[in-house]
């Protein structure tokens, strides 16, 4: 069953965000496995929403590849990461934008 989030990440930049997807994208060879939809952020920090095929495909990816992104990038043992705010899913619909 798919599995939303919001991740609300406070005091950010779009140079921040700029700067770690394609880090990611590179990575995981484009979108990760799993992710079904990520929209990028806002202004003032950052409001990331995410649809994902299982709540599992997300735990991967913050666990085994954006965690040892960010300690890359930062240099810390442990980075903040935004806690999820999920929210239920009962379909989903898309039109591509590309």
């Amino acid at each position: 069953m798919a599995w939303g989030a919001t991740f609300d990440v406070p005091g950010a930049d779009s140079e921040s965000y700029d700067q770690i997807v394609p880090l990611l994208e590179e990575v995981t060879q484009g979108l990760p496995e799993g992710c079904i939809v990520h929209m990028s952020p806002t202004k003032g920090g950052y409001r990331v929403p995410e649809v994902w095929e299982s709540e599992e495909h997300w735990k991967h990816l913050r666990t085994e590849i954006l965690t040892p992104l960010l300690q890359r990038i930062t240099g810390e043992e442990t980075p903040d990461q935004p806690d999820p705010q999920p929210f239920p899913i009962h379909s989903i619909r898309a039109r591509s934008t590309e």
